[in-house]
């Protein structure tokens, strides 16, 4: 596919910097603050993603309105790899949240 090519064709050397910046191991802790969130709140993994799968475990259970939800055979990137699966939850998520939220006002 052209994401796919497009993916392959991206500079090492770019890539490389861009983790190095922005990665995950050059960001701030903020596992003690999740508590505090207190909207609903999606999460997405790929079952094929064991770390992640683990991390998001761990948030899901700080966030008190938390939705997990893991796509089967699925990697890291759920929503280039299934892309309609990871719509149709994200749809059902926020559907789901817009109606609990209306019953909220009412």
């Amino acid at each position: 596919s052209q994401a796919v090519a497009r993916r392959l064709d991206n500079n090492p050397q770019q890539l490389a910097r861009s983790l190095r910046q922005i990665g995950l191991g050059s960001q701030p802790n903020l596992f003690p603050l999740l508590s505090q969130i207190k909207l609903p709140s999606l999460l997405i993994v790929g079952d094929l993603d064991q770390k992640f799968v683990a991390i998001a475990q761990k948030i899901a259970r700080s966030i008190p309105q938390a939705n997990l939800k893991t796509v089967k055979d699925a990697g890291h990137n759920v929503h280039f790899e299934h892309p309609q699966d990871f719509i149709q939850l994200l749809q059902h998520f926020l559907l789901k949240t817009a109606v609990e939220t209306n019953e909220d006002f009412a």
